[in-house]
């Protein structure tokens, strides 16, 4: 009877064991340069002399736990551009930590992946000198911080959603081309230029935009500006640093 009770027991902790689901890589396993196929906990900062984090799969989630990717002036904190192939959607979610000192934040997109959803909440951009770079994809942005970077979001061919965001005391806070851009319930403080673009096919829908300081005046001659700030679209634009 004991030898048969014991075995029982042996049988339930195996199916305790097989049910338990895998957990996220941690800081611990995690250096930069690697190229991460799972989803990843920090649990401590990192500093990088090159890249951070180069992403392998789709699907992950990349969570800094209140931690920091500190660079030295060269590489990026978060690449997808190793991505060579077509996925149906990137789905990769980056959110709740600090990103400082690379030359690219986040580069995201490559000539291959077209139409993916990558997902960027809680984060602070400081001191790079692109914070987010990205080329066809698909960008939702919402509650972080774009502060003392040369560019905060650079690119093209690709659709950005900000909300509930801050850029401060950057050289250019947004610097596109060929993009379709929703701001909403952002603040724009101090940036020497608010918006940039030097060629057609922008479009920008925004509401309720914090923008200081006043009028600048300067032109947005390949700009199609649709509901902006309950219809002052000249005025909201004009002052939109």
């Amino acid at each position: 009877m004991h030898r048969r009770l014991s075995l029982a027991a042996m049988g339930a902790v195996a199916l305790v064991v097989a049910v338990v689901p895998a957990v996220p890589a941690s800081a611990a396993t995690v250096k930069c340069g690697d190229t991460i196929t799972t989803s990843v906990v920090l649990t401590k900062n990192l500093t990088c002399g090159g890249d951070g984090l180069i992403v392998g799969a789709p699907g992950l989630t990349i969570n800094l736990n209140g931690h920091t990717l500190k660079g030295s002036g060269v590489g990026a904190a978060i690449s997808t551009i190793n991505f060579d192939y077509q996925v149906p959607d990137l789905a990769l979610t980056i959110k709740n930590g600090t990103v400082k000192g690379f030359n690219w934040g986040l580069h995201l997109g490559s000539n291959y992946v077209y139409g993916s959803n990558v997902y960027v909440t809680d984060l602070t951009f400081r001191g790079n000198t692109v914070a987010i770079a990205q080329v066809h994809i698909d960008l939702w942005i919402d509650e972080s911080l774009f502060q003392e970077n040369q560019r905060g979001l650079n690119g093209g061919e690709s659709a950005w959603h900000v909300s509930d965001s801050v850029f401060r005391s950057n050289t250019y806070a947004v610097d596109i081309a060929d993009a379709e851009i929703w701001f909403d319930n952002n603040r724009f403080v101090d940036n020497a230029t608010g918006l940039r673009t030097e060629r057609t096919g922008i479009r920008l829908y925004g509401r309720v935009n914090s923008i200081w300081p006043h009028c600048d005046g300067l032109k947005w001659p390949h700009l199609v500006v649709v509901g902006c700030g309950r219809g002052r679209v000249g005025s909201c634009w004009c002052r939109f640093r």
